[in-house]
């Protein structure tokens, strides 16, 4: 009886072990192994910059993700434009991978300088002016919004082409509550984004001679149709680059297309599309 009492509980044991519910895994958006420098380097190869007739020392770059017009002397970008997808952006939510190891390195376009010392040189030279101060490298089209797929995300840390000198603070006030906006937009709808800097508010050096402009303003269109209205509508940014632009300041910084186009002497839409 002990032993038919003993095989009874291993039983009834053993069936709900089975109907256990099986575990989810999340879904990831990464391949194993990750790109290496190496592959990233041979992925830059394959999109060659062009030149650009929006000012004179103006490249144009086109990749499968977004396109950007920069200045190679300024090391600056000009003026850029990608559609993100709502789709896009509900896989930008889910991916797994952070901003570590090759998803945070920066990389340089073939036959362009690196400047990772040009920004450590930048963030010497600010805080000595003022010990809050840093000087970020700026993201155009940011990082978080290219999440949804690995070789996107590389693509958005391109010096020159997405990225200038920007005072952190600004970065983490005005631009990141711009981008907090689009991501809003995005729950629902598309949205074509075209972004850029402006100006020339000073410049950084390397050792090597390698000199970045410190822009004036960064610069933001959002263009989308309301899914309630079916109406295009559209918002425009600018965004002057200084220590005092917080995220709470971002609806004085609204201005009208019109006015945005007078400031930058070209209009984004018809340059870029």
């Amino acid at each position: 009886m002990k032993k038919l009492l003993i095989i009874l509980i291993l039983f009834v044991a053993n069936i709900a072990v089975a109907q256990k519910p099986p575990v989810k895994t999340p879904a990831k958006t990464t391949s194993t192994p990750a790109p290496t420098t190496a592959d990233v380097k041979a992925q830059l190869a394959k999109y060659p910059i062009v030149k650009s007739t929006l000012c004179k020392n103006c490249m144009l770059w086109v990749n499968p993700y977004y396109k950007s017009i920069a200045d190679v002397v300024d090391h600056r970008p000009i003026c850029e434009f990608e559609l993100y997808t709502k789709a896009n952006n509900d896989l930008a939510n889910k991916a797994t991978f952070g901003r570590t190891g090759i998803f945070e390195e920066w990389h340089s376009l073939p036959g362009q300088v690196n400047e990772d010392d040009v920004y450590t040189a930048a963030d010497v030279k600010a805080k000595k002016l003022n010990p809050a101060d840093e000087i970020a490298k700026g993201h155009v089209q940011p990082w978080v919004l290219n999440r949804f797929s690995e070789w996107s995300c590389i693509f958005s840390d391109i010096y020159t082409f997405n990225a200038a000198c920007e005072h952190q603070k600004q970065n983490v006030g005005t631009e990141i509550a711009s981008e907090d906006t689009t991501r809003t937009l995005l729950a629902d709808r598309d949205v074509k984004v075209w972004g850029g800097t402006f100006g020339n508010a000073g410049t950084f050096s390397d050792a090597k001679g390698v000199t970045d402009v410190i822009p004036k303003a960064y610069w933001k269109v959002l263009v989308y149709v309301n899914p309630k209205t079916k109406k295009t509508e559209t918002v425009c940014y600018w965004m002057p680059n200084l220590m005092t632009e917080t995220a709470q300041m971002l609806p004085k910084r609204h201005i009208t297309y019109a006015n945005l186009v007078k400031n930058l002497g070209f209009d984004p839409e018809t340059t870029l599309h």
